[in-house]
């Protein structure tokens, strides 16, 4: 199965945003649609899809992402709106889902927390997902905004997920089945292990930030070129190439 991980568009911004998604999407499409060497049969959108004006942004996002020849599902960020959210993109309370694909079952979170940059999981959301994962049988590819684990950009680490040890003691007993756990929020490629558990970040399509591990350092977005990662995904075995769409336009700010 062929993965697409997508993440932080933040549609609505000055510059940047739909210009260097544009440029994304279509990049998706040449190399990952019908007839492709590796057709994709999903992408996930961890959050941050939105940043503004979400009556006019999630409509356009919404038929722009269902245009494409595979599904999509899109997730929320701290920069994102829930209840536009819901209105445009349909559901009702936390946006939590399952999926089940051909690499198993994909559960989605919503570490949304209004007024923070930072993200939350509460004990309904941890109910919800702790009864999910009790119920499927077989694989997990599980996605969140939020990091749980520390990146070592102190920027980031001061707006990472809050509830991290509650998110592990839920997932402990199933780590062996989680193939990959995909998070958005950081705007860069990031690969390792969250105790145990294979943990993968993606370059923004909006921006990516400086690799600066000094403390007390601002967050500074660069000029690189947004991006995308293909994870493929085959029984045991899971790869991920990250790959960055040049000539895309200017950096949102």
């Amino acid at each position: 199965m062929i993965l697409l991980h997508l993440s932080d568009f933040h549609i609505g911004t000055p510059k940047g945003g739909r210009e260097r998604l544009e440029a994304v999407l279509d990049s998706l499409v040449a190399l990952h649609g019908p007839g492709s060497v590796w057709p994709a049969v999903l992408a996930v959108a961890t959050g941050d899809i939105g940043h503004d004006d979400y009556e006019n942004t999630y409509p356009w996002l919404r038929d722009r992402l269902a245009a494409l020849p595979f599904p999509v599902v899109p997730m929320i960020g701290n920069h994102d709106d829930r209840d536009a959210f819901r209105r445009h993109f349909g559901g009702k309370g936390f946006v939590q889902e399952t999926r089940d694909t051909p690499a198993g079952r994909l559960v989605t979170l919503d570490t949304h927390s209004p007024g923070e940059a930072g993200g939350r999981l509460c004990r309904a959301r941890l109910d919800w997902l702790a009864r999910e994962l009790d119920e499927a049988e077989g694989p997990i590819i599980l996605a969140l905004h939020h990091p749980p684990m520390r990146v070592g950009i102190p920027g980031f680490d001061a707006i990472g997920l809050r509830d991290a040890p509650a998110l592990l003691e839920v997932l402990r007993p199933h780590r062996a089945r989680i193939r990959a756990m995909l998070h958005g929020h950081v705007h860069r490629d990031i690969a390792g292990t969250w105790h145990g558990i294979p943990s993968f970040g993606v370059r923004g399509t909006a921006s990516s930030f400086a690799l600066d591990f000094r403390p007390g350092q601002r967050l500074r977005p660069t000029g690189e070129a947004p991006g995308y990662a293909v994870l493929r995904l085959d029984g045991e075995e899971v790869l991920r190439h990250g790959f960055a769409v040049p000539d895309s336009g200017p950096t949102a700010d």
